[in-house]
């Protein structure tokens, strides 16, 4: 995200965003991007939305990788390689 002055997991090769117009990143009001807020709503499944139990999730979790589409900070489109902070992660940050 801007303003943060740590490299991202995605500027390391850890993470990926797939479809982020389909696939929007949330956090309270706020969508980026902006003009995506109508594929917030994740229960109208069209495609290129990545969903919990779709073949995206479940092919990257077969690689031991996590999905961000969880939680009240959203990134229902990032796919990432858990480390140690990760919530997903045994012995990681909390959720």
């Amino acid at each position: 995200m801007r303003g943060q002055k740590n490299w991202s997991a995605h500027a390391y090769g850890l993470a990926v965003d797939v479809n982020p117009f389909c696939n929007p990143y949330t956090k309270d009001d706020l969508v980026v991007p902006e003009l995506a807020s109508a594929y917030v709503d994740r229960a109208n499944v069209r495609p290129g939305m990545v969903i919990a139990d779709g073949p995206i999730v479940r092919a990257f979790a077969g690689v031991g990788w996590q999905w961000g589409g969880r939680g009240s900070r959203r990134s229902t489109g990032c796919i990432s390689q858990p480390t140690a902070n990760d919530p997903g992660t045994p012995g990681g940050a909390p959720g």
